[in-house]
Formats: C-alpha cells, sequence, structure tokens
C-alpha cells in the first residue's frame, strides 16, 4: 500500500464516520483497502445529579447484540436478583444478562436485535424495599 494516498483513504474513513458507515471498502488501482467502523451511538442525555439509590441500571457485560430477551420482560415486571432477563450475542457466543438486584422493572433501554456497547444500560430496576 506504499502507493495509495493515505491522505484518501484518512478522508474516506472520515466521511464514512460522519455518515455513520460501519464498513469502507477502496479500491485504487490493484490495491484494495477495507475497515469495519463501530457505529455512532447517539448522544445519552446527561445523567441526573444525584441518581436514586432506588434504581439499579443492568448494564451489558460485553460489546455484542441483544438477544433472547424473555417474551415476559415488560415494564413492570417482577424479578429476583441473578435471575436472566436476556442474552448479549457476540461471535456467536451468548452471554447472560441477569438482574443484579431484585425488584420491579421500571423501563427497559434496549430493543432486542440492537447493538450494545460495554457497560450501555438495557434496563433499569427498582431495588425493593429492605434489600441492600
Amino acid at each position: 500500500m506504499a502507493s495509495v494516498d493515505l491522505d484518501a483513504i484518512r478522508h474516506a474513513l472520515s466521511l464514512a464516520r460522519e455518515k455513520g458507515f460501519r464498513e469502507v471498502e477502496l479500491e485504487i488501482g490493484e490495491t484494495r483497502f477495507s475497515a469495519g467502523l463501530s457505529a455512532k451511538t447517539p448522544p445519552r442525555p446527561p445523567a441526573p445529579a444525584e441518581p436514586t439509590e432506588q434504581e439499579v441500571p443492568v448494564a451489558s457485560p460485553v460489546v455484542g447484540y441483544l438477544s433472547k430477551v424473555r417474551p415476559s420482560l415488560k415494564v413492570g415486571s417482577k424479578v429476583e436478583e441473578g435471575e436472566r432477563l436476556a442474552c448479549v450475542t457476540a461471535l456467536g457466543l451468548d452471554t447472560d444478562l441477569t438482574a443484579p438486584c431484585s425488584g420491579e422493572l421500571v423501563s427497559i433501554e434496549a430493543k432486542e436485535g440492537e447493538p450494545l456497547e460495554y457497560g450501555q444500560t438495557v434496563a433499569v430496576i427498582r431495588k425493593r424495599r429492605g434489600d441492600a
């Protein structure tokens, strides 16, 4: 790739990121270049100044896609600590997404099939009174 104009590649990558593309393929003469880009996620609203101690986020344990969401999982559902809520699929492997505490599901932040970042909030559980 010594004869390829690196500025052209940089420009193509910059433009692809700006437009939200996930892949770039360039062919300049005999030289081919391809790259996978991480998708831009929309900015998240700022967190409240003081998070409510009673609400606990359910965070994605890995980068992947949300899958195998329990059909009964809806806002208002009761969940138990350690209960499997869904899976995060990455490279064909499923990682369980479990409830970090017992309580009531107050919001669902992602839909089945959506890409997830490590630590991204997938749902929020309101802890039961008296639980540590």
